[in-house]
């Protein structure tokens, strides 16, 4: 397949991010109302985990609030879009975990409620709430740009984080003990999903030359017509 064609596929997969109803996102404004939304979600998500961390070694803390610190990672990458700032260790990570555990937060709050003959406030509340953070990772993640050995290591740094989960045992609260295998059999797959996805994404940078790449609008925000997100050298 010669390049042309990979840029012609990269651009119908990103296509539907343009309609007018989705681009939205990507304007200052729109950066800034999610960035808003993200941040109060964040420290209510540190402060939901107040007790399991207040129970926790100091040492394991960055590795407990899963869900909180994938949407600060998110929060941290809408800062650096809007300022015009490139990192993209951020641009890999931050998508791929706060879709990987928005994705898991939603099935352990279904199940929970299957288990419980019924969902309660709190299951509704984080099952969509971190189904609008697995929404907002599908809406960046394909514009973000980032080299295979950035994927690579954060790749090493998802599995990690499942090892250390399970193995040392310090993974998010569960709402019932006979969640346990659907937590780490879950959070695997999901892992290996998207590992697969950041490869994806990692491969169709390969393909984003200097007509591609896109600058900061004068006030901030993003080109919503280049299928990739980028400041400017």
């Amino acid at each position: 397949m010669s390049i042309g064609d990979d840029e012609m596929k990269n651009y119908r997969l990103k296509s539907w991010s343009d309609h007018p109803w989705i681009s939205w996102v990507y304007t200052p404004f729109g950066m800034a109302l999610l960035f808003v939304i993200n941040l109060p979600g964040t420290l209510y998500g540190f402060w939901w985990y107040r007790h399991q961390l207040a129970a926790s070694e100091p040492i394991f803390w960055p590795l407990i609030p899963d869900s909180p610190l994938a949407s600060g990672d998110f929060t941290l990458l809408l800062v650096l879009l809007w300022l015009g700032l490139s990192f993209s260790w951020f641009e890999c990570l931050a998508p791929a975990v706060l879709f990987k555990y928005g994705i898991w937060a939603v099935i352990i709050n279904i199940h929970a409620a299957y288990l419980s003959g019924g969902a309660s406030i709190e299951n509704w509340m984080l099952a969509l709430s971190h189904l609008g953070m697995a929404l907002q990772a599908l809406l960046f993640w394909p514009r973000m740009h980032y080299s295979r050995k950035t994927w690579i290591a954060v790749s090493l740094w998802i599995l990690f984080n499942d090892f250390a989960d399970y193995q040392w045992d310090i993974y998010p609260y569960l709402f019932d003990p006979r969640q346990y295998d659907l937590a780490w059999i879950s959070a695997l797959v999901l892992s290996v999903v998207v590992i697969g996805l950041g490869g994806y994404f990692a491969s169709s940078s390969s393909f984003s030359g200097e007509r591609q790449r896109i600058n900061q609008l004068p006030k901030n925000g993003i080109n919503i017509t280049s299928p990739k997100i980028q400041s400017p050298k």
